[in-house]
């Protein structure tokens, strides 16, 4: 699922509020064998001290999460060892009381668990939250990188950076209704990905895709192919 950076009010020194919408077993590669083979972990996130990891989740659902764990290392949290982690809610409702994992509409416009990033986490080298039991061995954990700037000018060479999940068969695995055809797995794109200038980036995929190029966001979004140029072919 794409995940954007919102900022805070005025008065909360410019910090941003992350949001995390992904918080459920019904997220991952659909192919998988089993819900909790889909994915390792969630796609981690990058933040300052001050930011806001905002945690939303629905309120029912046996895939959906259903608490959030903070874990002192990542040791301890690779290995979902709770006798190590602070359970920081149990509460459904502090999810942010949206119905479904798959009410994107809901989840993106109602603040769920929200944990401040702190000095302490960074001294600890990072932070690592997750659900509870069978969910945290099934992938619904996440590792966020506190760094001093999100976006800092270009400290090494050109990279190549590859491009995850190029497969329409990643994504919210579970039917989402009337309001998108089957098949639909991430109706808001992957998650966005920052360059600098001169990097490369890097698809790896089956036969059976291919890659285009959009003019401009608009015409990504409402995949009008005729205006786009095919870069990579099958």
């Amino acid at each position: 699922m794409a995940r954007t950076a919102l900022l805070l009010a005025a008065g909360s020194a410019g910090k941003s509020v992350i949001p995390i919408m992904d918080w459920s077993l019904d997220y991952g590669y659909c192919k998988a064998a089993a819900p909790w083979l889909r994915r390792e972990q969630l796609e981690p996130v990058s933040a300052e001290v001050g930011d806001i990891i905002d945690v939303r989740y629905a309120a029912a659902g046996a895939m959906s999460g259903h608490d959030v764990r903070k874990y002192p290392d990542e040791e301890s949290w690779l290995a979902c060892d709770e006798s190590k982690s602070t359970l920081l809610t149990t509460a459904e409702e502090d999810g942010g009381g949206c119905a479904t994992s798959h009410d994107f509409f809901c989840l993106a416009s109602t603040p769920g668990k929200q944990i401040e990033v702190t000095e302490a986490d960074k001294a600890a080298g990072g932070l690592w939250l997750a659900c509870s039991r069978s969910h945290c061995l099934g992938g619904v954990k996440l590792a966020v990188n506190i760094v001093s700037e999100r976006v800092a000018e270009r400290a090494s060479g050109a990279r190549k950076i590859v491009v995850p999940a190029w497969t329409d068969d990643f994504g919210f695995c579970e039917s989402m209704g009337a309001r998108f055809d089957d098949g639909v797995h991430r109706p808001h794109g992957l998650t966005s990905i920052w360059a600098f200038e001169g990097d490369s980036l890097m698809w790896k995929y089956s036969s059976h895709h291919n890659v285009w190029r959009a003019p401009d966001y608009a015409a990504s979004r409402h995949c009008e192919m005729k205006k786009m140029t095919e870069v990579s072919g099958r």
